[in-house]
């Protein structure tokens, strides 16, 4: 009986945990990414952003708190070509500095990964 008791508790353990990698914020992904740039499309889903790039490879894009720097926000359209250098984690990048539209915004440090 002891033992059914630990492997339960050991599984949830096991499926939270799961639970908990799967919501990931861009600091968890700069601490823990590689940085890199990339090329594409913006798409968005609500308030959500991805860019999708020429493989057709979709990414998270996570800009943090975005409004603290940049109050009058980014300009951000759908459809529209954009550069993102940031820190790469499977799916996921939490941007460090992004080029669109003619314009170029710095979110995070490239060397520590902190927000701008």
């Amino acid at each position: 009986m002891k033992t059914k008791i630990v492997v339960m508790f050991s599984i949830m353990a096991i499926l939270g945990a799961g639970l908990f990698a799967l919501d990931l914020t861009g600091t968890d992904i700069a601490k823990s990414g590689t940085l890199g740039t990339i090329s594409g499309v913006l798409k968005s889903d609500g308030s959500e952003w991805m860019l999708e790039t020429s493989a057709k490879k979709l990414y998270n894009v996570h800009f943090g708190n975005y409004t603290l720097v940049y109050p009058e926000g980014l300009g951000l359209k759908e459809g529209n070509e954009a550069t993102i250098t940031g820190f790469m984690l499977n799916d996921d990048i939490a941007v460090s500095q992004i080029k669109t539209d003619g314009a170029t915004y710095t979110l995070r440090d490239e060397t520590t990964g902190r927000p701008a």
